[in-house]
């Protein structure tokens, strides 16, 4: 039994759901509003928990002793920060009676977000919780998944494994070596539909975008786009090769200045790729 599970365990997953409907009926708008918003927290988180549940449930023949992984071995933990990768994996983050546990960390507050409706941000988390549940199938069956000084780059296997679960994976904008997860397959969509759909339910509560200050709206932008820091900035222009893939440069990000790069071929400024989903332990 995991620290997650006795919070939250398999067989009263039922009474959870229940107490949870409460909070939502009439009479719960009479709490204080700090109140509402965090029970309508615990609600998103737990229903990100029960959501990485199903998922590994339903990909068990895709990858085997997944749904076993999960329920004794993950931690799922959503937090709302403005700049840093949309999710993590992080081995052996936690531990509980001294037993070590794997943090999968979904952050629903990038600023990427800004403007988008709660449907795409559903379907973006549900995304993200597949996209870690993979890494947390390689650490457990030894495959290395990442590659690079740091892990830095998601690499062939990552990608096979990641298909398994109908993820659409593509040419990581960073580097020509790695990949990237930017949405689901067809099928993929199909599967998971009813999952999204139940995450978008639960979004009442989510991150303030508007600055409440002239001093933050100043620094909001940049803030809300900002990748998690790295020793390298990587920056592209609108070149392609034979294969399609972006011309890319790599650059110190202390000498990096945004706007100042332009390429002599397209007549394009360089401009940094956008956020990472992932950012592993140590990047």
């Amino acid at each position: 039994m995991t620290a997650q599970n006795d919070i939250v365990s398999v067989e009263s997953a039922a009474r959870v759901s229940a107490h949870l409907d409460e909070n939502t009926n009439p009479g719960r708008s009479k709490l204080p509003s700090g109140t509402q918003a965090q029970e309508s927290f615990l609600r998103l988180s737990a229903t990100c928990y029960f959501v990485g549940r199903e998922v590994a449930q339903r990909c068990a023949l895709q990858l085997p002793g997944l749904p076993d992984l999960y329920l004794d071995q993950a931690l799922l933990v959503v937090n709302g920060q403005r700049s840093g990768a949309l999710g993590f994996y992080a081995p052996e983050k936690w531990a509980y009676n001294e037993q070590p546990f794997d943090e999968i960390h979904i952050n629903i507050g990038h600023g990427v977000y800004a403007g988008s409706s709660t449907a795409a941000i559903a379907s973006d988390i549900v995304l993200t919780i597949c996209h870690e549940l993979v890494h947390l199938y390689a650490k457990a069956n030894d495959i290395r998944d990442t590659s690079g000084r740091g892990n830095r780059y998601h690499n062939k296997r990552f990608a096979d494994l990641a298909r398994r679960l109908e993820l659409r994976v593509e040419r990581s904008g960073r580097s020509h070596i790695g990949f990237q997860t930017t949405g689901f397959t067809e099928q993929g969509a199909e599967t998971y539909a009813d999952l999204i759909s139940q995450v978008e339910r639960e979004l009442r509560l989510l991150p303030n975008f508007t600055p409440s200050t002239p001093a933050e709206a100043e620094s909001t932008p940049e803030a809300a786009l900002e990748v998690a820091v790295q020793k390298y900035v990587f920056a592209q222009c609108g070149c392609r090769n034979e294969q399609g893939r972006k011309r890319t440069i790599r650059m110190a990000r202390g000498w990096w200045r945004a706007g100042t790069i332009g390429c002599g071929i397209c007549q394009q400024i360089f401009t940094e790729s956008p956020p990472e989903r992932t950012k592993m332990p140590g990047t």
